[in-house]
């Protein structure tokens, strides 16, 4: 899911309050964008994906230098609202 502007600047503002000063584990770099919510599927204790199940909506943020992704909880963050 894009961001819209607002999320955006919420995103950033929260990285920033929260630290956001870290190098990349891949190049060193420290310079890191804001990218788009991610939903992957959540697999069950058998190991199957669980299609439709309950999920953790994920905020890329990405190395600006080498592509390297970090996650991030979007919900907590403030980004999106839980819909449970």
């Amino acid at each position: 899911m894009p961001l819209n502007q607002n999320q955006q600047q919420q995103a950033q503002n929260w990285l920033n309050q929260h630290g956001s000063n870290f190098n990349c584990e891949v190049c060193n770099s420290n310079n890191w964008q804001v990218g788009d919510i991610i939903a992957p599927p959540v697999m069950d204790s058998s190991g199957n994906v669980n299609i439709g199940g309950q999920t953790v909506p994920m905020l890329q943020v990405i190395c600006g230098n080498c592509a390297s992704i970090r996650f991030f909880a979007a919900v907590p963050m403030g980004i999106i609202e839980s819909n449970q």
